[in-house]
């Protein structure tokens, strides 16, 4: 992530991020993590990790296109997005951050603060069993077909 990324901005990336883990019918639940594991020369740097439960090539490669996709479409709806390699200069304007999903994204932290449900460093295990497999596969809209099934 960008430096400019605020800290519920990485908030709201983590808990979304763990969710579409616990959820996805493909990966194996108790190896799923994400933790934001420091600052690198030009990124804040989050480690995501997973055991998919595929035996197949192919379709483990599959279900890891789907879960970066994923794990993009929690970044962009966070108001972030990835950072380019420090060694590349760009002199046009960053499109690093997005007020607009940064604000409605710090809005759903306070929320889940005021709920009593920030749920960090880790879900409960309750939270866990009801989310788990509950992710549509392959992601609505794909060709029919397209998923191993």
């Amino acid at each position: 992530m960008h430096y400019e990324t605020t800290p519920d901005q990485i908030r709201y990336i983590l808990v979304e991020a763990r969710r579409m883990l616990y959820a996805h019918p493909k990966v194996d639940s108790a190896s799923a993590r994400i933790r934001f594991v420091g600052f690198g020369r030009a990124s804040l740097d989050l480690e995501v990790f997973s055991y998919v439960t595929v035996t197949d090539y192919g379709e483990y490669l599959e279900v890891a296109e789907d879960l970066n996709l994923r794990l993009m479409d929690i970044v962009a709806a966070a108001g972030s997005s990835l950072v380019f390699p420090a060694q590349t200069t760009y002199v046009e304007k960053s499109r690093g951050r997005d007020p607009n999903r940064a604000q409605a994204a710090e809005a759903q932290v306070q929320e889940w603060r005021q709920r009593g449900e920030l749920w960090l460093p880790r879900l409960p295990q309750q939270k866990i069993t009801e989310i788990e497999n509950t992710l549509e596969y392959p992601a609505g809209g794909s060709a029919p077909g397209t998923g191993a099934g």
